[in-house]
């Protein structure tokens, strides 16, 4: 069970303590593409679903793996076709996001939806990106980044938490 009851951290409270008890349940599965998650999937029915009703919030990060599965030997030999596909599925991420917000607000209509925009991982010199970055330049991986990020916007109703754009305040590349 990945259930955590927690305080509102420290440098959240105001002058009056905590403001809330919150209840936190993470129902990630690790290594999972975003169309799993699409309701009448078993991991939206069995695994989202059942913590929608008492929920107030949902922080999403779903994409990145759909990303990193498109990368492969055959992405290095054609990084023009690679990043073409790569821009088409971001496409498909926001289109299964929007699905699946639309289906979390058909389970609980007031739920807020927080979506994390990952870091900008052109500047990043780890294991798959900075290959990736080497073969089709880092400008390249921060506009399909770019492109995600502005594929979802606040007039959907969906929050968004920008790592993308608070990555770019970061002296140094992210190499850990």
């Amino acid at each position: 069970d990945h259930r955590a009851r927690h305080l509102v951290p420290r440098a959240a409270r105001g002058p009056a303590g905590d403001l809330a008890e919150i209840d936190n349940t993470n129902v990630a599965v690790g290594g999972t593409v975003s169309s799993q998650w699409l309701p009448g999937t078993s991991h939206f029915q069995n695994r989202l679903a059942p913590e929608l009703p008492d929920a107030d919030v949902v922080v999403m990060s779903i994409g990145g793996n759909d990303i990193t599965a498109s990368i492969d030997a055959d992405a290095l030999q054609d990084p023009e076709g690679a990043l073409k596909t790569v821009h088409e599925i971001v496409q498909q991420i926001a289109e299964n996001v929007r699905a699946i917000v639309s289906g979390m607000r058909d389970i609980n209509p007031d739920i807020d939806v927080i979506y994390c925009i990952y870091v900008d991982y052109g500047q990043a010199q780890i294991f798959p990106w900075g290959i990736v970055s080497n073969v089709v330049g880092a400008e390249e991986i921060t506009n399909v980044l770019r492109t995600a990020r502005e594929s979802l916007s606040v007039q959907e109703d969906i929050l968004i938490a920008d790592l993308f754009g608070a990555s770019h305040a970061l002296e140094d590349p992210l190499d850990d």
